[in-house]
Formats: C-alpha cells, structure tokens, sequence
C-alpha cells in the first residue's frame, strides 16, 4: 500500500523518470546490435526505425547472438515468403543458412566487436562484470582529457555545467588547481538532489581553484518543489555556497535568461536584477561583497584564467 503523502501524481512522472535514468545503470537484458551489425553493417551509434528506436548511449546492452542465429535460420527454411523478402533487402542473408551455427555465431560476434572498434569512444565492449558494475562506459574519453591538457596551456576558463558528475571529477583532478573552474549556472545538490548540481565537496573543489559558481535564476534547478518565485531559492542557494566556502569569493550570478528556461515570477529578466541586489543587502551582506557578487569575483575569475 502506498500511503497518500508518496503517492506519485502523473505530473510528477516525467521528473521521477528523469531522476531514475540518471542514477540508475540503465540496462536493456536482451537485445540484438550483432544481428544488425553482422547483416547490415550498421552503427551501433546511431538511430534505426525499427518500431522504436533503441539508443546505445548511457546504457548496458546484453547483446543476444547464438539463439538468434539458430531461429533465423529455422525461420529461413520453414516459411518461404520470408526467404524472398530476406533476398531482397538483407545483403547476402544466405550466410545464415549455410555452414556450422557455431561458426555463425562467432562471426556475428566478430562484426559486433569490429563495430564497438569503430567508435570506442562512443561504444565499449564489456569483458567481464567489473567492467560493467565500475563504469560501464568511462567518465571521460580520451578525448577529453587531450582537450583539457590542451586547454592548460590556452588562455580559456574550463566550465564544468551540463558536465556529468563523473566528467565533472575528471576535470577537477585533470586540471590540479592549475587555474580557475566555473560552473557557470548551477544550483546545488543540498537544496535539489539533481546530477546537474554541484555537491559540496565539489563546491569546495571550485573554490580551492579559485574559481567561482554561477547561480542560475530558474527554479527548476534551484529547488526540488520549483516554485514559481526564485529570489527566495536563489538566495538559498547563494547562502548555501556562502556557507561552505566560508567566503562571498566564489558567488557569480549566471540567471540563464534567454536560454528555452522558464524564469520565475520574480526574475523574469534582466530588468529584475536590481531585485537581487536589494535581497543580498537586505539579507545583510556587505556592500563590498555585494560587489563581488554583482560582477567583482567574476572579473577576477576572468583575470585569472583569461590570461
């Protein structure tokens, strides 16, 4: 029995399924990419009708091959309407009625493997259960972290927003405080549990670079409940990195107008900024941290890492 204080309404459906897919290691038990590879040749990165689409990226696939081999093959011999049709639009389908179905089998496995070669960084091959129950598919790619070495030596600020919290803790130890992170329009996870928000040790992390996080204005992001008014939640929010940072030195404000977001009812432009000066001081911060807030950390941020 489920009681009424956590019954799911249908409006919340679309968030709780979000928040699952993001947590959970999305896995699909019984699926067929080397019957398609073997056959067709086809990507296993990319989208092909086939009722629904079934997208490879963020998930663990047991691919099926053996008994698959075996029923086609049956299926072949037996109805011969299907034969014709399989004659028509699968290349070379008499390949599945020939020869020993051990030796199909292993072939079949051979194409799905060249096709996980083709794109590694897009599709990895799993051999053994570590390599799914540790990752799945790695935090960042090789790739990625090229980009980072890269960017050490540029004059560029790294922002880790819309990162994963596995890209994100790459980016913190790839870069070992050698300039300024910004997460540019984050909330964070203490007052909205969601991946794209920043945790406190990664909060710390930031502010240890010298870096600065950005508060989005939406309250989407900023609170769990999203209410319609945002200086209250985004005042919570800048308190709260106040709080763990011990310093107003790592406040920037990044509102995220203009950007397909919904603003709150209180901020809904640029127009309302002096809103969020008033609510800093009345909340009593000093002046010359108000300043900081407003633009000062930034510009020191940008100093910093711009160089």
């Amino acid at each position: 029995m489920v009681s009424a204080s956590r019954r799911v309404k249908p409006d919340d459906v679309p968030d709780q399924i979000e928040r699952l897919h993001q947590h959970a290691p999305l896995t699909d038990v019984h699926v067929h990419p080397s019957l398609k590879a073997y056959l067709f040749e086809r990507n296993l990165w990319r989208h092909f009708w086939s009722g629904k689409a079934w997208d490879l990226s963020r998930k663990v696939a047991w691919a099926s091959s053996g008994r698959r081999t075996t029923c086609k093959r049956e299926l072949f011999s037996d109805c011969r309407l299907i034969r014709y049709a399989a004659s028509l639009f699968v290349p070379d389908f008499r390949r599945l009625l020939e020869g020993s179905l051990f030796e199909r089998t292993l072939e079949m496995m051979g194409a799905l493997e060249r096709e996980i070669g083709r794109r590694p960084d897009r599709v990895e091959l799993a051999r053994s259960a570590a390599d799914v129950i540790t990752g799945g598919s790695p935090p960042f790619t090789d790739f990625g972290r090229a980009l980072l070495a890269r960017l050490k030596a540029l004059p560029m600020l790294v922002d880790v927003t819309h990162c994963t919290p596995e890209a994100r803790a790459a980016v913190y130890a790839e870069l070992g405080g050698e300039r300024p992170i910004m997460a540019s329009h984050v909330g964070v996870a203490r007052h909205n549990r969601n991946p794209y928000n920043l945790g406190d040790e990664e909060i710390r992390e930031i502010a240890r670079s010298g870096g600065a996080v950005g508060v989005i204005f939406m309250t989407y992001w900023l609170d769990s409940s999203h209410p319609k008014d945002g200086l209250a939640s985004s005042w919570r929010t800048i308190e709260h990195v106040h709080d763990v940072t011990g310093s107003w030195d790592h406040i920037v404000l990044g509102s995220d107008f203009d950007g397909f977001t919904d603003p709150p009812d209180d901020l809904r432009d640029s127009s309302s900024m002096g809103r969020v000066t008033g609510m800093l001081l009345e909340r009593g911060v000093p002046e010359d941290d108000v300043m900081k807030i407003l633009g000062g950390n930034a510009q020191r941020v940008l100093q910093a890492g711009w160089r």
